[in-house]
């Protein structure tokens, strides 16, 4: 027998009725009978009450997106919205695709975009699309005004049934630095992260903004003013290493500063990240191991007892705390935040 599939009086008066839905297809077999010893005739009577349906209309469903990916679902019966939670950030330039047949991602023909709904599961004006992708596909564009979650409804045009694709992307453009640092990326692995190298450049020379000399490179040729190879591969898949950063060659000038570097990521945990929507963090942490980050006593910065005094930085601290007298930072501090964040993103 299988569990949870007896009925006593569920239905009216004293009659019986359950509603179930099989795991697997296959011959199954229903057991009839009286209550305590009563005996007597009965009728008997099954009907099929609709597909159980993969995704709710409302607040409460069970689908998500992040940002950069894309999902499954479909539209079992004529009518039915799936919808899906999404984190976006304000003034972002967002780009949805409802994908079908028209594009081999699905059986629906004509996907409808039922539009996007606030956190109280209210519908977002102008975000409707039919029609707007290749074919009979949707495409959106949407920028929202404040940050938070938001849900995504998906279906079909009137009586369309069928499987769909739907995907979400961040369309920004990337802003112009006004500055003269320059950081070049090559990356071995899969595209899709591509994007948050970019990101990730884009952050960096925003930061830093000094021109460094080029330097002659006999593998790379001229580099202006760091190269970092990326690479992302089957490390231990879900045990404990993310990954690695540092530099590789450094300037032969008084400044000494690395104009070559390497990342090497996990393929699995990267992917754990993407999803998670930390991956950017940890690029830019691990950028800025290949900047020199954390390599204090190779520029003097740092006594060797874990006490900071780079001038420019201890100024700003200073500014920070209110303390002009301080003639150091700590960096247990910040080893201990480094190891905080390890910890954290590895739980994640």
């Amino acid at each position: 027998m299988i569990s949870g599939t007896t009925n006593d009086d569920g239905g009216s008066g004293r009659n019986s009725r359950l509603s179930y839905t099989p795991t697997t297809t296959g011959t199954y077999y229903i057991a009839a009978g009286g209550y305590g010893r009563n005996t007597g005739s009965y009728s008997f009577s099954i009907s099929k009450t609709g597909l159980l349906d993969d995704y709710s209309a409302n607040t409460n469903t069970t689908g998500s997106l992040s940002i950069g990916s894309s999902t499954t679902g479909n539209i079992e019966i004529a009518g039915d919205l799936d919808w899906f939670a999404v984190s976006l950030t304000a003034d972002t330039i967002y780009q949805i695709n409802l994908e079908g047949s028209p594009t081999s991602a699905g059986t629906l023909s004509d996907p409808y975009l039922r539009g996007i709904y606030n956190s109280s599961g209210v519908l977002i004006s102008g975000t409707t699309n039919d029609d707007g992708g290749n074919g009979r596909n949707s495409k959106l564009s949407y920028t929202p005004t404040s940050t938070g979650t938001y849900y995504i409804a998906t279906g079909g045009y009137q009586n369309e049934k069928g499987s769909y694709k739907l995907s979400i992307a961040n369309q920004t453009p990337a802003s112009v630095p006004n500055s003269g640092f320059n950081i070049e990326f090559t990356l071995q692995g899969d595209a899709q992260y591509q994007t948050y190298l970019d990101q990730s450049k884009s952050f960096w020379e925003n930061v830093i903004t000094e021109n460094l000399p080029t330097v002659m490179d006999s593998a790379h040729g001229i580099i202006d003013d760091i190269l970092i190879e990326v690479s992302i591969k089957f490390i231990d898949g879900a045990g404990p290493i993310l990954g690695g950063a540092c530099p590789t060659d450094y300037r032969n000038n008084g400044s000494g500063l690395p104009y070559k570097a390497i990342i090497n990521l996990d393929e699995y945990e990267i992917e754990r990240l993407r999803t998670s929507g930390k991956l950017l963090d940890v690029i830019n942490h691990e950028v800025a191991h290949c900047l020199g980050f954390g390599r204090w006593t190779r520029y003097n910065l740092s006594n060797g007892e874990y006490q900071y005094y780079g001038s420019n930085a201890l100024n700003e601290y200073k500014n920070l705390a209110n303390n002009q007298i301080i003639s150091y930072v700590s960096l247990y501090k910040i080893l201990l935040l480094h190891l905080c964040m390890s910890i954290y993103l590895y739980l994640s």
